[in-house]
């Protein structure tokens, strides 16, 4: 192994949300397969919702790729003026009332605007935007977390116009471990890949319970501790042992010194 190659694998894990960074598991194409047919319905809200850290961004970053007619909006909009102002200007290149030119579009051309982080948008700001989905000519995707999904289904009037909820989980330890050879094969680190055995990733899904974000975190701090021992100490770079895992845990956290 090269004597950077724990460098290299450290910069695998530095926390993104750029789409080419996506890595394909069976459980999140499940849930881009299931945006991709319900763009095609005339739907007023859908609700996509989960724990922070489990993916939710990167997977409407990457679904919004896969069309022209959706506007992502990773930032929450402080007011219903600004949210009309960035719809006006985005779709239809004008200032102007968002709701004069809506009424050129048909319901077949309905354009889809997902808004992350919706868990930020206080009553107000989900009326206006129920308002807008009224219109048929706008779909919204609300991302959010799980407890405020619960809220906002229990409000009346969100009730009949939620036509779908989608539930995006951690990945299970099997597609773990699939994660992190994918991530490490991406950046072309055979060998490194071979050394990180499922007992490795046992490990660190035991701290992280597979959240993505801490993931990353985790497995950034370990690569780094790797790379300080493999330049200072010489160690044996083709296994992992535990008690770098169990150092790693230490220093984030999960294991009380």
């Amino acid at each position: 192994m090269a004597s950077n190659i724990f460098g290299i694998a450290k910069s695998c894990f530095v926390e993104s949300n750029n789409p080419q960074e996506f890595i394909e598991l069976s459980s999140n194409i499940v849930h881009l397969e299931t945006l991709e047919e319900l763009a095609e319905k005339p739907f007023k809200l859908l609700l996509l919702h989960g724990a922070p850290g489990v993916g939710k961004t990167m997977l409407l970053k990457k679904f919004s790729q896969k069309r022209s007619d959706i506007y992502y909006y990773e930032r929450p909009f402080a007011t219903s003026m600004e949210l009309h102002k960035a719809l006006s200007q985005d779709i239809f290149s004008q200032g102007r009332d968002i709701f004069l030119h809506l009424e050129s579009l048909s319901p077949e051309q309905a354009k889809i605007v997902i808004l992350d982080e919706a868990q930020m948008y206080d009553e107000q700001m989900l009326e206006a935007v129920r308002i807008l989905a009224d219109t048929k000519k706008l779909k919204f995707i609300l991302a959010m977390h799980s407890s405020h999904n619960e809220h906002l289904a229990a409000k009346e009037h969100f009730k009949t116009r939620i036509f779908k909820t989608i539930h995006v989980e951690a990945p299970d330890l099997r597609e773990f471990y699939v994660y992190i050879q994918k991530k490490l094969l991406r950046n072309n680190l055979l060998e490194l890949a071979k050394s990180f055995t499922p007992t490795n990733a046992k490990m660190i899904y035991r701290f992280t319970r597979g959240n993505l974000r801490e993931s990353d975190k985790f497995l950034f701090t370990l690569f780094d501790m790797l790379e300080y021992f493999f330049t200072t100490k010489g160690i044996d770079p083709s296994t992992i042992d535990r008690k770098f895992i169990e150092m790693a845990a230490i220093y984030l956290g999960y294991i009380d010194a």
